[in-house]
């Protein structure tokens, strides 16, 4: 994986590694990256690490795609199944919906749960101008983590 090998060299050269990190989006690449460079750094280094995978593109594109982009998850699985269990302990891996986090869950051989998500979910034309600005109005100065 020469693209995770490059995060991972950016990773070591621009962040000192004592601080948590949150990525909000994430492929496998990236993951891998991440799981690669936790491994790397010293233990009173070592961030949490939180990932959320937002949705299955390995799922749409054809045939060739989704079997680049699984050996790709196997390479991802195989890092993973080889942290120690401190490692392992600070990698938390989300998922958007229930589907993607099972189908991640059987992919990686580790647990990924459904990350929190005050967003309405749906067609977007079902949500008047009125409701999305009552919804709006009814969040502004909350902040919810």
């Amino acid at each position: 994986m020469t693209t995770s090998r490059h995060i991972v060299a950016l990773l070591q050269s621009h962040l000192a590694g004592d601080e948590e990190r949150f990525l909000t989006i994430a492929t496998q690449l990236e993951a891998h990256a991440l799981t690669r460079w936790l491994q790397e750094l010293p233990l009173r280094k070592k961030p949490w690490i939180v990932i959320l995978f937002l949705s299955d593109r390995w799922n749409r594109s054809g045939p060739d795609e989704y079997d680049r982009q699984i050996g790709e998850f196997r390479t991802l699985a195989a890092t993973i199944s080889s942290l120690t269990p401190e490692d392992a302990r600070r990698m938390i891996f989300f998922a958007a919906t229930d589907l993607l986090a099972q189908e991640l869950r059987d992919l990686l051989g580790t647990n990924v749960d459904v990350a929190p998500n005050p967003l309405p979910y749906g067609d977007p034309q079902s949500y008047s101008s009125s409701t999305r600005a009552s919804h709006l109005r009814g969040r502004r100065g909350r902040h919810r983590c």
